[in-house]
């Protein structure tokens, strides 16, 4: 019983601390890391200026109260930041349909009556 009790009190005192998680970094460097403790979103920016492109992945900042984009433009570029709520967030991958599997299933429905 005073073992079960020891156990139980070490594992109350245990804390897992504060992961949040967003990728940071750039186009094609972006990594996952950990977010400072009061942080809970991710952010992405596309930044365009003139003929570059540059997109910048971090963690967002603790005081942003909602999610969603907003633009800024000019003449010379524009700057679109995109903040979420959830871990990981703000990838860089896109979710798209495979090529290969929709010529499949298009002649698959051609060839077959």
């Amino acid at each position: 019983m005073k073992a079960a009790v020891v156990i139980i009190l070490t594992l109350a005192l245990i804390h897992s601390g504060h992961c949040f998680k967003c990728y940071q970094g750039i186009q094609g460097k972006a990594t996952e890391e950990v977010c400072d403790e009061r942080v809970t979103n991710c952010m992405k920016m596309d930044i365009r200026y003139i003929d570059q492109r540059l997109i910048v992945y971090g963690c967002g900042a603790a005081d942003i109260p909602n999610d969603g984009c907003t633009t800024e433009a000019d003449d010379q570029g524009s700057v679109i930041t995109c903040i979420c709520r959830t871990e990981l967030c703000n990838s860089a991958c896109a979710k798209m349909l495979s090529v290969p599997l929709l010529l499949a299933v298009l002649v698959w429905k051609l060839l077959l009556p």
